[in-house]
């Protein structure tokens, strides 16, 4: 039987997502206290979100509540990813085989849709090894714009827990590398599957016309 590329995010991202949010579904917000109803000094005051995890879309990602870090040693949510389109992809730097190929691949993406700017995001399975200082050296010696890659660190448990939502089936061997499945996933600004590559080498037409299309809207 043969596989089909791509997928679109439809009923089976609905149905794989659902469970998952469920369980890791953002919590209601706490009651404001009488500190907060002060606003803290405009030099001092953080950042607002990029997006609140409660008003996305229920089969969204960027609803889950793991915290990671950047390839810059800074803790950030998934929800900070919201408000462009990105590209998805997990590997782990040490990857000989599959994971040079979905990088060149991901190029090949970034190099035609830059009308529609979106942005790529890296997600390691390697937890033990791939800490932000490593991710930040693996970005540079290839070459990966830092304005436009993004690349996570995260708990072994978050990592497993975004595979499940992206249908990336991995397994680490004895030696710490990891077999796993070839995937890059296409997620609109707030967070959903719009397209998925789900073969090594694959054709990247229907997520490059994902990318080019949302980026219209």
């Amino acid at each position: 039987m043969t596989q089909r590329l791509c997928h679109q995010g439809s009923g089976w991202t609905l149905l794989s997502l659902l469970p998952l949010l469920l369980l890791l579904g953002a919590a209601p917000p706490a009651p404001p206290t009488k500190e907060a109803a002060t606003p803290p000094h405009a030099c001092c005051a953080a950042a607002p979100p990029t997006a609140s995890r409660n008003a996305l879309p229920e089969t969204s990602l960027y609803r889950m509540q793991s915290v990671w870090q950047d390839q810059n040693g800074h803790e950030m949510h998934l929800s900070d990813l919201a408000g462009e389109v990105r590209v998805v992809a997990m590997i782990f730097t040490h990857c000989q085989y599959a994971c040079p190929r979905i990088l060149q691949q991901l190029r090949e993406l970034e190099q035609s849709t830059m009308t529609a700017r979106p942005g790529f995001v890296l997600i390691s399975f390697d937890s033990a090894r791939d800490d932000p200082a490593t991710l930040k050296a693996y970005a540079r010696a290839q070459g990966l714009d830092p304005a436009h890659w993004t690349l996570l660190h995260g708990q072994p448990e978050d990592v497993r827990a975004l595979s499940v939502v992206l249908d990336v089936p991995y397994q680490k061997d004895a030696a710490g590398n990891f077999s796993h499945a070839s995937v890059i996933s296409v997620l609109d600004s707030e967070g959903r599957v719009m397209q998925q590559m789900r073969e090594l080498g694959g054709d990247l037409d229907p997520c490059r016309e994902a990318i080019l299309t949302a980026g219209t809207h």
